[in-house]
């Protein structure tokens, strides 16, 4: 052991004594993590029952983690002899002994083991979910709540959004036309999630003349227009002197005379004002100077004119200014009407099912922890429960986190906190980490906290101990010489005293390099693209396809034997690499698709969004198709996706002369195209019956998943595997149908979050928030030129007389505005950097820092090289292709240290069962749909083919499905627009009667319970088969259910309906299917169940024993083979 190992060992150990309260600021790679398992393992060592021992971490993997190596660490002192625990004993605390007596050290692992709940190692959000549940009418929430997850939160935002709306177009309330009106679509989705996620920004839900004072106005100024009578009498024609005058100096004279021009016609204060802009502003913005204006020579000849245009000026800039207040004031006031609005509507649908979202969870608890008179009582019966608090990640935790976490651990200073046996709280986190400011992390707070609880407890017997654990164990040398160096002279972010860091190698022999490449910038322009490349596509000598082809080749390169670690360890595995990016974006998914296209294991991506891959959109297509065939542009995508591979010339062919539906006239070129349009056929028949995974498995089991990965790689199995998972998940919690699926999936907008700590030896590609805690041989870092802020926003947040609140960010800004932006620069300035920070550290012998593009501005690549030249970098040759030198900073080192191959484990010999083939899994009955049973129905000629037949029931389905939510008197001219696009194909004297016969249809007597407004449309449904297990599937048209009774109605079309004591077997049997199903859901009702014939409008209700025997017939018929 090094003397530099040593000291780290002991200053870890002092940071883990378990007598004393602890404040540790941990470098990056310090061994924080095993600190914290030490802690806990000398508490329970020192008596702490575990039960009362309180760990809180920001992630679950973190949790997880540390559970794991707690476990690991207390089973292997249960096993251990004697002497062994004693040296392990001793390692933990070299300070003292351990005890003669190792019996109870043993006995730690099943008094773990038996605690009720386990050791309480969770996240804050896990430990505030156990407290409301168990205060919850003190916390005032339901005892039985439920927790939305992310893709349920967005559900239900779109939910209370289409509220608002609801209630804007009915006039109840302008607050969502205010806000929405200047924005698109997806600026008022994005408006949102940033109203969710700056929640308590709207809490003191300020009016309108407060907000109005935070930008220096008043109520009554927001009615003004400073640009109204801004010429004086006289003016304008002393400004067309002016103009004149200035018409004779030189070009710049002449620019500013004919700006000053347009001000004198100008219509409108607007357009005045736009004119004087142009006039006194330059082009970004700012005040033009002026002192140059006019030049010399005409200044000298008219002394008068320079005073003249800059009281001009002056005036301009005082009525600019206050214009910009009066309109940031007027968008702030709707900004927070509609966000006040908003989150009422989202608070009443979670209320409606009676669900928390993580932020609710976050200040449920910290209010019932410090508001109310229930507070004292919650908090005593806690505290009666928690001796030791650790806190985990401190630098990522947000303001009302803190808000409970400080509640609980007062109590350690005061009070109970002081009763006998002795209480402590442990803090760690290292602000140079704190990355997730977009989760409401403020790494200020670090130090404040810091600070308040060394006041808390400076009249403790043990006053809090501050440690710095400065000592890295994961990365060589040279990559922390490169750390130190880059930042200091940019430390600004991260540290709050705004100290540089400094780093210490625990192997101070250690082998390491930092590379730096030379950036890939742009090449002459490419030729003209062809017509059908798409206008999005980067051009093949883009420079970030040629940064991510030379990083996949190098890597490549590496993990084929050709470079081994520095100092010449072993060699490069796929295992090693790690590539980290800012977002995921074109170069990140190159990188990984040239690398899978070499042949390199690659992880998938560590989060993936469902909705953005091409297979899946691919088979999302197909779907829609099945449940809409009449859509002429999803199914041409269906046809030219590798689905069913039709060539954009064979479309054009089929599309081109058709005078109806694409569908059908590829149905009419059957001959040219059989297996698609069977595959396509095999699809339209499954959309009703099979469940939303069946009908995709069955897609992809006939053929489609092979065409797919044949066409798009190997890149696009893992979101198939998703998309199907997903599908399981939805059969779970909602009843299963393909469209509900659909709507599901879009609501949801699925994201798929993969831990990667463990990638089984793969290149791992992921973001550097993706790649937090973890760590890797050889780390490469290709995007240093992108900054951070991502989209424009309209939410601001701005600082006022009562504190921080939502601005709308318009432009031109005022003085408010202004500041609230150069306070937005300077914190994603300094996140930037924390950034860069995480992601240098994640290195441990191997960084390599390369870009593509245009620096503008700080970059890493900039810092990095400013590093790197400090430290006396050298130049070298770098990879073949790449332009230039690489700079290059290493230590050879004077001893080797391998790197452990996590991916890699010894294997034991296969016991038998291993290699035995496993039994045949009983394959499950043959799913079937109620409507093919019986056969046939036997329909009389209507003059129509079949297909038109079909359509034209399809069209009037559709009516009768929303019609009924109309009011009757509006319901004929929506009928006729709704017929123009369903049935297209129908020329208008049909579609008028199309129109009047569902109208009809709705006056049937005896129906007007199912169009009635609490009437259910298209609801699916299944029925277990008792004769063979398997499932009958349906939907029923219309469902009513009542207090006694439950009424079903199928309609029918048939253009001549039969008797109505003579119904045809295949709807008598669908009928009893839908009846013995209803049954079951609804036991104890009055079940009845009836046919709907529009073209007679009139109601026919079978017998029930003829419904008795069809169902037996039905059963029977769908049981057999």
């Amino acid at each position: 052991m090094t003397d530099m190992v040593r000291r780290a060992t002991l200053s870890q150990a002092r940071a883990a004594d378990p007598t004393v309260s602890a404040w540790v600021a941990a470098n990056a790679g310090s061994g924080k993590t095993r600190v914290l398992t030490e802690r806990v393992a000398r508490l329970l060592l020192a008596g702490a029952k575990p039960e009362r021992i309180l760990c809180l971490t920001y992630t679950k993997a973190a949790a997880a983690e540390m559970a794991d190596r707690l476990s690991r660490t207390l089973g292997r002192w249960a096993l251990l002899d004697e002497a062994s625990l004693r040296r392990d004993l001793a390692a933990l605390d070299p300070a003292s002994p351990p005890p003669e007596d190792l019996t109870e050290a043993r006995r730690l692992f099943a008094q773990a083991l038996e605690t009720p709940g386990g050791l309480k190692i969770q996240t804050i959000h896990a430990f505030c979910d156990a407290a409301l549940r168990r205060f919850p009418l003190e916390a005032g929430v339901s005892p039985a709540f439920t927790v939305l997850d992310e893709a349920a939160t967005r559900a239900l935002a779109a939910e209370a959004r289409d509220a608002l709306a609801e209630a804007a177009a009915r006039g109840a309330d302008d607050a969502f036309d205010r806000a929405a009106g200047r924005l698109t679509e997806e600026g008022v989705d994005a408006l949102i999630r940033d109203v969710l996620a700056n929640r308590a920004l709207f809490a003191d839900r300020a009016d309108d003349a407060t907000l109005c004072a935070r930008f220096g106005l008043s109520p009554e100024a927001l009615a003004e227009t400073p640009f109204a009578g801004f010429f004086g009498p006289g003016e304008p024609e002393a400004v067309a002197e002016a103009c004149a005058v200035l018409e004779t100096g030189k070009k710049t004279d002449g620019d500013l005379a004919a700006a000053l021009r347009g001000a004198l016609p100008a219509r409108d204060d607007a357009a005045l004002e736009a004119a004087l802009r142009a006039a006194f502003r330059a082009k970004d913005g700012k005040p033009r100077s002026l002192d140059r204006l006019p030049t010399k020579d005409v200044a000298a000849a008219n002394p008068a004119l320079r005073p003249f245009l800059h009281a001009l000026a002056d005036r301009f800039e005082a009525a600019a200014e206050r214009a910009a207040a009066i309109d940031a004031a007027r968008r702030t006031i709707d900004l927070n009407r509609f966000g006040a609005a908003f989150l009422d509507a989202f608070a009443t649908a979670k209320r409606a099912r009676g669900a928390l979202d993580f932020d609710d969870l976050i200040e449920r608890a910290a209010a019932l922890l410090t508001e109310g008179d229930a507070a004292a009582w919650a908090l005593w019966k806690l505290d009666g429960g928690i001796d030791h608090i650790l806190v985990d990640e401190a630098q990522d935790t947000a303001p009302r986190q803190w808000t409970a976490i400080e509640a609980l651990a007062g109590e350690i200073a005061a009070g109970e906190g002081a009763r006998a046996g002795g209480r402590s709280l442990f803090v760690v986190g290292d602000e140079k980490q704190s990355i997730y400011s977009f989760q409401g992390a403020e790494p200020r707070l670090f130090g404040e906290m810091r600070g308040r609880f060394r006041a808390a407890l400076a009249g403790a017997p043990e006053p809090l101990r501050e440690t710095e654990l400065k000592v890295s164990f994961r990365s060589g040398p040279a990559i922390l010489r490169a750390v130190d160096l880059t930042f200091r002279p940019a430390a600004d972010g991260l540290a709050s005293d705004g100290v540089p860091p400094e780093h210490a190698a625990a192997k101070p022999d250690m082998p390491a390099r930092v590379d730096l490449w030379p950036l890939i910038g742009k090449e002459a322009a490419d030729a003209e693209p062809p017509w059908w490349a798409p206008l999005d596509a980067p051009a093949p000598t883009a420079p970030k396809l040629r940064l991510a082809r030379m990083v996949a080749g190098e890597i490549a390169r590496w993990t084929s034997g050709g470079e081994r670690l520095p100092g010449g360890g072993p060699p490069v595995r796929p295992g090693d690499v790690m590539v980290l990016v800012r977002r995921r974006d074109l170069l990140a998914k190159e990188i990984v698709r040239d690398l899978k296209r070499r042949g390199v294991p690659v992880a998938g991506a560590d989060r993936l969004r469902l909705a953005d891959d091409l297979a899946v959109r691919d088979l999302l297509a197909l779907a829609r198709f099945a449940l809409t065939p009449q859509d002429d542009l999803t199914l041409a995508a269906v046809l030219r996706s590798p689905l069913c591979g039709v060539s954009e010339a064979a479309l054009f062919d089929v599309a081109h002369p058709r005078d109806g539906p694409l569908w059908i006239a590829l149905r009419d070129a059957r001959a040219d195209h059989p297996e698609v349009v069977a595959f396509l056929e095999r699809a339209l028949a499954g959309a009703d019956f099979l469940r939303p995974f069946e009908f995709l498995d069955r897609a992809l089991r006939e053929g489609g998943r092979a065409r797919l990965l044949a066409r798009l790689g190997t890149e696009a199995e893992e979101p198939v595997d998703e998309l199907l998972a997903q599908a399981l998940v939805y059969e779970t919690t909602e009843t299963p149908s393909l469209e509900g699926f659909l709507d599901w999936l879009a609501r949801g907008g699925v994201e798929i979050r993969r831990e990667m700590d463990k990638a089984a030896g793969a290149v791992r590609v992921m973001t550097v928030h993706g790649a937090k805690g973890l760590e890797a041989p050889v780390v490469v870092l290709p995007d240093t030129l992108s900054r951070g802020g991502g989209r424009p926003r309209a939410l601001i947040r701005a600082d006022g007389p009562g504190g921080p609140f939502a601005a709308w960010d318009a432009s031109p800004p005022d003085a408010v505005l202004r500041a609230a932006r150069e306070a937005r620069e300077r914190r994603e300035a300094e996140e930037h950097r924390r950034l860069l920070y995480v992601a240098m550290t994640r290195a441990e012998r191997w960084l390599i820092v390369c870009g593509a593009g245009d620096a503008k501005g700080e970059t890493w690549h900039g810092l990095v090289g400013a590093g790197l030249e400090a430290a006396g970098a050298v130049d070298i040759d770098g990879p073949v292709g790449l332009e230039g030198k690489i700079r290059r900073l290493e230590d050879a080192g004077t001893a080797e240290s391998a790197t452990p191959d996590v991916a890699t484990a010894r294997s034991a010999p296969l016991l038998g069962w291993a290699t035995a083939r496993a039994p045949a899994t009983p394959s499950e009955p043959p799913r079937r749909a109620a409507s093919d049973l019986g056969g046939e129905a036997q329909r009389a000629a209507t003059g129509a083919d079949a297909e038109t037949a079909r359509r034209r029931g399809e069209a009037i389905h559709a009516l009768l499905e929303r019609l009924p939510a109309l009011p009757p008197a509006d319901r004929p001219p929506a009928a006729a627009r709704m017929l123009s696009r369903l049935a297209p194909w129908a020329d208008p004297s049909t579609r008028t009667a199309m129109a009047a016969e569902a109208l009809a249809a709705l006056e049937t007597t005896g129906a007007e319970a199912v169009f009635s407004g609490d009437a259910m449309a298209e609801v699916a449904f299944s029925l277990r088969n008792p004769r063979n297990g398997g499932r009958i599937a349906g939907r029923v048209d219309r469902l009513a259910v009542g207090p006694d009774r439950v009424f079903a109605v199928d309609f029918k079309t048939d253009a001549a309906p039969p008797p109505p004591e003579a119904p045809p077997e295949p709807y008598l049997r669908q009928l009893a299917v839908y009846r013995a199903a209803l049954t079951a859901l609804h036991p104890g009702r009055r079940i009845e169940v009836g046919l709907l014939w529009t073209a007679a409008a009139r109601l026919d209700l079978p017998d029930p024993r003829a419904l008795d025997a069809a169902l037996a017939r039905a059963l029977a018929e769908a049981a057999a083979p």
